[in-house]
């Protein structure tokens, strides 16, 4: 939407850098810096046929890649529906859901200070083994990030969790409770979302 658009250049600049072929296809070649450190910025391609992202990184700071991923060969259009059907049989299979109740972090005494632009997506109550856990998501349109809060077990402690490609984690023990934020965001703003997470109403 052009709000979300709108929402996205107040903390992103983007750019046309060039034009490249990418599985076959001729892409516009888009560069999407973060206006502060505490998100990554993008290289993508896109068809400049049909719109489609065809390959696409996530840049550190220095506008290394961290993370890739590319298609090697695109076909648009022709399928065969047949084709999408499982080449085995689901007959008899049993579906689990887990289950989890949508809930209000201040009604369940936490209030959560993601970076600025990021919006919550969804807040839910989800079982655990020794009890339940609260998960929040929130997203800025690029990148996202979770928060799980949970019971603190004897050897929690708050550390940075190691870093795989874009992913990035803190964990900080809070009396009882343990909160851990995950997310496509650098290791230091991992870090602030877990120390600004604070109790209130208790």
């Amino acid at each position: 939407t052009a709000a979300g658009t709108a929402e996205l250049l107040q903390h992103y600049s983007v750019r046309i850098v060039g034009r490249e072929r990418v599985g076959g296809l001729d892409c516009q070649v888009l560069e999407i810096k973060p206006h502060e450190s505490d998100r990554y910025g993008y290289r993508l391609w896109v068809d400049r046929a049909s719109g489609l992202l065809i390959r696409s990184q996530t840049l550190n700071e220095r506008g290394e890649a961290l993370e890739q991923m590319a298609f090697a060969d695109v076909r648009i259009g022709g399928i065969d529906r047949d084709q999408l059907k499982p080449s085995w049989s689901t007959d008899g299979w049993k579906v689990d859901e887990v289950a989890h109740r949508p809930i209000d972090l201040r009604e369940q005494g936490w209030r959560l200070l993601p970076p600025s632009g990021f919006r919550p997506l969804y807040a839910v109550r989800r079982p655990m083994a020794g009890g339940q856990a609260l998960q929040a998501v929130y997203s800025d349109g690029l990148a996202s990030l979770s928060v799980f809060i949970e019971p603190a077990s004897a050897a929690a402690s708050s550390e940075a969790l190691p870093q795989r490609g874009p992913i990035n984690g803190f964990v900080r023990r809070m009396g009882d409770s343990v909160v851990t934020v995950v997310g496509e965001i650098p290791a230091d703003t991992a870090r602030s979302v877990a120390q600004a997470a604070e109790r209130i109403g208790r």
